[in-house]
């Protein structure tokens, strides 16, 4: 249970760059603690469960939703370096090109 706790508050710091190890410890974090909360309560297991469905449902689309927004800010960003690199290139092959 330390451990995931700790993966999850190192992921969470570098959440652009490690979003799938995020939502996997993130995962597991609430999956671990479900399985404690089953095997401490017996009679509300199935009450336990219809609450975690949610939660789970709900990590999964944030992260694919994180995923998503994160790859187009990186595409938009390689495509705008790429654009000031190919008119810096014009430039200095055809100074006369504005």
């Amino acid at each position: 249970m330390k451990s995931t706790i700790i993966i999850l508050m190192m992921s969470i710091m570098w959440w652009r760059n490690h979003i799938l190890l995020m939502l996997l410890s993130m995962e597991i974090l609430l999956i671990t603690a479900m399985i404690m909360m089953i095997n401490s309560h017996n009679q509300n297991s199935s009450f336990l469960l219809m609450l975690f469905l949610p939660l789970s449902v709900t990590l999964a689309s944030m992260g694919m939703s994180m995923l998503i927004l994160s790859s187009r800010v990186n595409n938009k960003a390689s495509t705008h370096f790429m654009m000031m690199y190919a008119n810096n290139f014009n430039k200095i092959d055809n100074p006369n090109h504005k």
